[in-house]
């Protein structure tokens, strides 16, 4: 995927966020990062311009906002020339300066000693919950860098690359960013990991070409009876991450792995959510589906903010393949995750462009709530917010990985309201994350209309009602049961007021 020679006429073509402001901040930002970079050259012995104009390329093609492409291509002038902050503050404002000191700063994020890790992630987190487009823009960052790891020592490839798997991609998971996720995965599994990955690539290569014929059939098929269905679609087959395949093949041993069904699904996108769900009653009227395998992440949206109908269906020929239905917005979103919310144009963008010609309509102005630079996620800043004062370096990185990087469950109010937590999450939990009042006065639970433990482990999808009592208080034992950091801060608080 490296792109050499990147100008800044390329990285101006694929911006979807054009005007004639934003055009000249990023001419500026070019020839202010071609001056200061001068003759410094990389490992690879190419200019060092090629990598910021490369990341900037990338930040442009997600449809990132003027200020940050711009960062992107000042991202290393703070580390690697003698250009202040001041300095960027006066030439390109605050907004970028802010973001080139914010991604300055976490640039030393390693894979070292867990304490060192710790803090450094840490510092990562933190200037994201100021601006996520810190993260955005060093994580573009590190997939260029995966692609010229071959330039440095053996050592420096493995903890690279280790990073990347560890850190940088469950970041990008949990920010919705797949396609840059599967990415970093892919380049960081070749590296470390040659053999398994040819072994890997090479079995969804055979299978792909297996299937190949009854894909095509398949698709046909299902574009002939959602035209006559009057539906408008476009559609396109994906192929799952190698890495991604690896670990599936790992988590089902006894399983065959010729039973994966996800190796090329077949996306179809189509014009709105009921679209959708009249598009899967379609496919089932023509092929049979594997009931356990329908799945509605439109009205449950997994918790990176994800969205699509999920079937697998028997072709006939021996086959079963995967389907996802999902609007033109949350195709790009699946792809873009948070990156999405910048690309979000008026009437004369590239996507609404994209969205008139398939669909014959065209996109909506931009909301009031996507005029904000830093479009953080709320379940973001909380968590942030929870971490900030820990002081525990080796606390704060085990609840990071419980609250960040682990995986996550949905679970609903009995009015029907989504609550996010981390898996194994108990009804303590659910109840802080709801009110702090709700928590200090929990006496009892109902999971699904019984009666439960509060050490109950919560699963996806249980509707879980907190029963209330103005003399009930936390008790020391529930800290054995809680997950989320957001609990076991409010019980200790409690704890400690009662003591004193």
């Amino acid at each position: 995927m490296t792109r050499l020679n990147i100008t800044v006429k390329d990285i101006l073509k694929v911006s979807q966020n054009r005007s004639p402001f934003g055009d000249q901040l990023i001419k500026d930002s070019w020839n202010f990062a071609k001056k200061v970079h001068g003759n410094q050259k990389r490992l690879s012995g190419e200019p060092y311009l090629s990598h910021p104009a490369l990341v900037a390329y990338l930040l442009a093609g997600s449809g990132l906002d003027k200020s940050t492409i711009a960062a992107g291509l000042l991202h290393d002038t703070l580390e690697d020339t003698q250009t202040t902050h001041k300095e960027l503050k006066e030439n390109f404002g605050k907004e970028v300066a802010d973001l080139v000191r914010g991604v300055t700063k976490v640039g030393g994020l390693k894979y070292a000693k867990k304490r060192q890790q710790a803090g450094n992630l840490r510092n990562l987190f933190i200037a994201a919950a100021r601006d996520i487009r810190v993260i955005i823009i060093k994580l573009f960052d590190r997939l260029h860098n995966l692609e010229t790891l071959e330039y440095h020592n053996k050592e420096r490839q493995k903890r690279k690359a280790i990073e990347s798997l560890e850190i940088y991609a469950p970041i990008a998971q949990r920010l919705g960013m797949d396609s840059l996720r599967i990415e970093i995965e892919d380049l960081a599994f070749l590296n470390l990991y040659p053999k398994e990955y040819k072994k890997v690539a090479d079995f969804r290569e055979k299978r792909v070409k297996e299937t190949e014929e009854s894909v095509k059939d398949t698709l046909k098929i299902i574009k002939k009876e959602l035209k006559k269905n009057k539906i408008k679609l476009r559609a396109e087959v994906r192929k799952k991450g190698i890495y991604s395949l690896f670990k599936k093949i790992k988590r089902i041993k006894n399983i065959d792995p010729e039973l994966i069904y996800d190796l090329t699904p077949i996306r179809v996108i189509v014009e709105d959510s009921s679209s959708c769900y009249q598009a899967m009653g379609i496919i089932h009227s023509k092929f049979r589906p594997l009931p356990k395998n329908i799945k509605d992440f439109i009205s449950f949206p997994k918790p990176n903010g994800y969205q699509a109908l999920h079937t697998s269906i028997f072709t006939g020929k021996g086959e079963v393949i995967e389907v996802q239905m999902m609007t033109e917005e949350m195709s790009r979103r699946a792809d873009l995750g948070v990156a999405y919310n910048f690309s979000l144009q008026d009437d004369s963008s590239a996507f609404s462009n994209l969205r008139s010609q398939v669909f014959g309509f065209a996109g909506k102005k931009k909301s009031k709530k996507y005029q904000s630079s830093k479009k953080i996620p709320g379940w973001f800043e909380e968590m942030v917010s929870n971490q900030k004062d820990m002081k525990n370096t080796n606390e704060f990185f085990n609840n990071l990985s419980k609250d960040f990087f682990n995986y996550r469950i949905l679970v609903f109010t009995p009015k029907g309201d989504i609550v996010n937590l981390p898996i194994d999450s108990s009804p303590i939990d659910f109840a802080y994350y709801v009110h702090s009042d709700l928590g200090d006065q929990l006496k009892a639970v109902e999971i699904d209309g019984e009666k439960s433990s509060l050490s109950a482990k919560l699963k996806n999808g249980n509707i879980v009602e907190i029963i209330t009592s103005p003399s009930a208080t936390p008790s020391s034992n529930w800290l054995n049961y809680v997950k989320t950091t957001l609990a076991k801060k409010k019980i200790r608080r409690f704890l400690e007021k009662q003591k004193k």
